[in-house]
């Protein structure tokens, strides 16, 4: 019994050696976990802009995105316009570091890079800038804003790409602002991206609007916003190659099908398009270096998960062995703890293995799940067309303009 007590302690004395490491790497990413996933709206649900402003200092991206959308909401024009573009100059292009991209071999992705905006991300950005400059009556800085916009989505950086989402909000906004932009180029471009079959309305919307503007028919649109941005989930895509991407991203709740009224004078676009770009993230030929990274975490994961089973086991063999010599009494309850407290590590393996397998899923979440476009005797109050009944309840409750030009 001796020689298997001392052999127990020489075994279970190397696991504990990785002990604290694996509990730390536990802790850690269960800390950083939390830290992505948590809810930063209820800070800045005061109307005062100073008030929101000051969260501005605050160092993450998304944080910030959010409060640029909360301020915008909040008529706090004069903020939107002072810290819209110190953002964007911030996370517009991909700062590559050595030492962040390796760390990320053996933890989440995005635990120690900068975020860095994606295309519609900063057209959209933009567009609100170009807006509150707008609503402070300064058409020259609202039309070079709404420029930049155009650059944001054509530039050539780490994310860029056309999105049919911004390229609708510049049409009808092109349609609706005094700021000397012909909206035909956009309804062309969008009649000609619109090549998926789910995608047909759109294009017919186009065609028509391109019609009407061909006709010399003006159009002003109403824009609201109506509910925000699903909740993402994911999970892993290893073995299907086909698919040239290793994690296959959900919505924790549909969007809404394009949908217009016999007159095309009311539409509802969601934002799925936001959520396609998102999901293009890991794919091969879109960013090769985060989905070479993904196959290189999927060994550092199990490694860590294995880790993870191997110490529970030996709490329990050891405290079973321990219980079990030398005649003691409490023998029966030192196994039973043990195999309690062994038990509990284990099952925290799977847990171990996902966190440190977890694609970067950061985006700006405080956006809508739809736009509402309205003619200039829509009334968002006695509303009773069939698209905007089939929308979620939460959609329906939360109402916000972007654009009214009658205000």
């Amino acid at each position: 019994m001796d020689s298997l007590i001392s052999k127990y302690f020489k075994f279970i004395n190397f696991n504990l050696r990785n002990c604290f490491v694996i509990l730390t790497i536990n802790c850690f990413l269960h800390l950083i976990y939390g830290c992505q996933t948590s809810s930063h709206f209820t800070k800045i649900s005061s109307s005062d802009c100073s008030q929101i402003s000051k969260f501005f200092n605050q160092d993450n991206v998304i944080e910030k995105l959010d409060d640029i959308s909360e301020l915008y909401f909040k008529k706090c024009y004069d903020e939107v316009i002072l810290l819209g573009p110190k953002l964007r100059t911030q996370s517009r292009d991909k700062l590559y570091s050595l030492t962040a991209e390796v760390s990320e071999v053996f933890f989440p992705e995005g635990t120690f890079t900068e975020y860095t905006l994606e295309s519609h991300e900063r057209a959209y950005l933009s567009l609100l800038i170009s807006l509150s400059y707008y609503q402070k009556n300064d058409r020259i800085s609202a039309r070079v804003e709404f420029l930049k916009s155009i650059d944001d989505t054509q530039a050539q950086l780490y994310n860029y790409g056309n999105d049919l989402t911004i390229l609708i909000l510049q049409a009808t906004l092109a349609d609706t602002l005094d700021i000397q932009i012909d909206s035909r180029p956009f309804w062309n471009k969008i009649a000609e991206l619109s090549t998926d079959k789910n995608e047909f309305d759109i294009k017919k919307y186009a065609e028509n609007r391109i019609s009407e503007i061909d006709s010399h028919k003006n159009r002003k649109f109403i824009i609201k916003a109506l509910g925000y941005f699903p909740e993402l989930d994911w999970k892993p895509n290893f073995v299907n190659f086909s698919s040239h991407n290793n994690y296959t991203i959900t919505t924790k709740s549909e969007f809404p099908q394009f949908c217009t009224e016999e007159d095309n004078s009311n539409f509802i676009l969601s934002t799925k398009s936001w959520f396609n770009k998102i999901n293009l993230r890991y794919h091969t030929d879109y960013h090769p270096l985060l989905n070479f990274k993904s196959w290189a975490r999927l060994p550092a994961g199990l490694t860590y998960g294995i880790a993870t089973v191997s110490l529970g086991g030996a709490i329990i063999f050891g405290g079973c062995a321990i219980g079990s010599g030398n005649g003691r009494a409490n023998g029966g309850e030192i196994c039973k703890a043990s195999i309690e407290a062994g038990a509990t590590i284990m099952s925290k393996s799977t847990d171990i293995v996902a966190h440190t397998m977890e694609p970067d899923l950061r985006h700006w979440k405080h956006v809508p799940l739809v736009f509402l476009f309205g003619d200039s005797k829509f009334n968002i109050n006695s509303i009773s067309f069939n698209c905007f009944k089939k929308l979620p309840e939460e959609a329906q409750q939360i109402r916000r303009t972007l654009f009214d030009p009658r205000s």
